[in-house]
């Protein structure tokens, strides 16, 4: 065999070597460096038995960073019943501690199967100093977070996490679940051999989450949010919902919806009656004549009429053989446009939807935003529904004109169209979201207010503010007391075509309005399902809400 030979096979033979340990050092390499966390925790949680005492999650925050869930701390026993040696002995022990009794401990011990378990005990020194002693093995008092507090506020806005794995169920929660979400939870673990048996020197461990969070800032306002909750239960409100509206940004400060629900508890209210989990905010429902709004709006801006002309009201107005029924049975008799709104005049209002037409009066529905959605991060929200083409004719006018028939819309909706009617005619885009921000305070994501969009004209909007501030003096919502020339509004009464067990008519209550009248700041929509008449279930809500925003006295 020649030299040259020799020496090929011995650089092929290093080569070949060469590339296995490349191999080899590659292979390390990715254990160690990319799959190295995944596998250390892996190996971790073979040899620990944990109890998730914190969600790695983030906090909804309102527009000054004050929390919208009132979490908190509390004391908690943790009960590890592989570390366990005598069931029956522990359990009569701690029973009296956490007034529970030995028999239902031990039925836990047994469905546990193994698996760690928690109780809430009541406040006192006889547990800790029972623990700490040593005198009941396998059992830790520690403490644990809770997401959602007694004094949480907008509850269907800000939703809930499922209690199992801490995944966003509804609300904000859901939609801005994997930027809320961190990876590991707070936990208490207990460091345990193969068979299962505590490791000598370790023990019990409290682990920190494993990943920083990102947090979420809302244009809610918690002082406005704080007064519409205690208003709506002060007044009683079993289904409805109000939204509150900052007139010059759009910017949602409010929104409230009845009935409500503990977020920390969900499971209470499965069965519940009034379906407390649905946000009546976003939902839509049959505006009665707080839609005069819109019609009155299209009347002025396409000079169908003017605020000064006069109409006769007898009470009612006859239409293709169908009579339209005023609610002053006895007619209104001579008044203006303006005091027809004012006063919600039924037989003014058909006359002039059918001087405007079918398709003019949805042309402004639909620049005001009904029959779309406004687009807020919240999954139940729907468009509402403006009537389709073919339901047309003269009756079918004069119904949509009352805000009637197969038109629905959404409080948020509404709140919009007043917010735009208060802003001099400019449709802001309704924002709920201002930011994303992480632990350390870097902002991840930045959701900027839109500029609003022209829906009617300044003139048109001034002779609107004008006669819906008369609503307080002379109309319909007069009886409130509050001063006339600082707020303005519209009452609704919205038939639903039920009657209930006495044959009186089911209606709901609305009241849209805004305030102050000079130089609006806040919109405000009231709406109680099934309520009654808007100007005595709707309107003193409004009426109360806005006397605590602008301190009047």
């Amino acid at each position: 065999m020649s030299k040259n030979r020799v020496w090929v096979r011995i650089v092929v033979l290093l080569a070949a070597v060469g590339f296995l340990f490349s191999v080899l050092v590659f292979r390390l390499a990715v254990v160690q460096l990319w799959n190295g966390p995944r596998l250390a925790e892996g190996a971790f949680r073979q040899r620990a038995v944990q109890v998730p005492l914190e969600l790695p999650r983030g906090v909804i925050y309102d527009r000054n960073w004050r929390p919208l869930s009132d979490g908190y701390w509390r004391r908690v026993v943790v009960v590890f019943p592989g570390q366990v040696d005598r069931d029956l002995v522990v359990a009569e022990t701690l029973g009296p501690l956490v007034n529970q009794g030995s028999d239902e401990l031990l039925r836990r011990f047994q469905k546990a199967r193994g698996e760690p378990w928690l109780l809430v005990p009541p406040s006192g020194e006889e547990l800790d100093q029972a623990v700490s002693e040593g005198g009941l093995p396998g059992v830790l008092v520690t403490l644990q977070r809770v997401r959602y507090g007694p004094r949480a506020l907008a509850g269907h806005t800000v939703g809930y996490v499922r209690p199992s794995d801490g995944t966003g169920v509804s609300g904000l929660e859901k939609a801005f679940d994997s930027v809320l979400r961190g990876r590991y939870p707070a936990s208490i673990l207990a460091l345990v051999d193969g068979k299962g048996n505590l490791i000598p020197g370790l023990g019990f461990r409290r682990r920190e989450p494993g990943q920083a969070r990102n947090h979420l800032r809302t244009t809610l306002d918690v002082t406005v949010q704080e007064t519409v909750e205690s208003v709506l239960g002060k007044q009683g409100v079993r289904k409805g919902a109000v939204v509150v509206v900052d007139v010059p940004t759009g910017d949602i400060l409010a929104v409230a919806s009845r009935p409500g629900y503990r977020q920390d508890r969900p499971d209470l209210y499965l069965n519940s009656p009034g379906e407390p989990f649905l946000n009546r905010a976003v939902q839509a429902f049959t505006p009665g004549s707080v839609f005069k709004v819109v019609v009155a709006a299209a009347a002025l801006e396409e000079g169908v009429v003017d605020l000064y002309d006069t109409f006769f009201c007898p009470g009612y107005v006859d239409v293709s053989g169908y009579r339209f029924g005023c609610y002053e049975k006895d007619g209104h008799g001579l008044l203006t446009f303006g005091e027809a709104l004012a006063r919600s005049c039924n037989a003014v209002f058909v006359e002039v939807g059918l001087r405007l037409g079918r398709e003019r009066i949805m042309k402004y529905a639909r620049a005001f935003g009904l029959g779309q959605s406004t687009g807020l991060p919240l999954g139940q929200e729907v468009s509402g529904h403006l009537p389709p083409p073919w339901e047309t004719g003269p009756v079918a006018t004069g119904n949509l004109a009352l805000g009637q028939g197969s038109l629905t819309a959404t409080p948020v909706q509404m709140a919009a169209l007043v917010a735009a009617v208060a802003n001099d005619g400019l449709k802001p885009t309704l924002r709920l979201v201002q930011e994303v921000r992480a632990d350390g305070g870097e902002v991840k994501e930045v959701f900027p207010q839109r500029s609003p969009v022209r829906v009617i004209s300044r003139t048109t909007a001034r002779k609107l503010k004008t006669a819906l501030g008369w609503t307080l003096s002379r109309g319909t919502a007069a009886s409130l007391d509050i001063p006339a020339y600082l707020a303005a509004g519209k009452t609704g009464t919205a038939e639903t075509g039920r009657t209930d067990s006495s044959g009186k008519k089911v209606t709901h209550a609305w009241f849209a309005g805004f305030a102050p009248l000079s130089r609006p700041r806040y919109a405000v929509v009231v709406f109680v399902e099934e309520g009654g008449a808007g100007p005595v279930a709707a309107a003193p809500i409004f009426g109360a809400i806005v006397e605590e925003l602008l301190g009047w006295e």
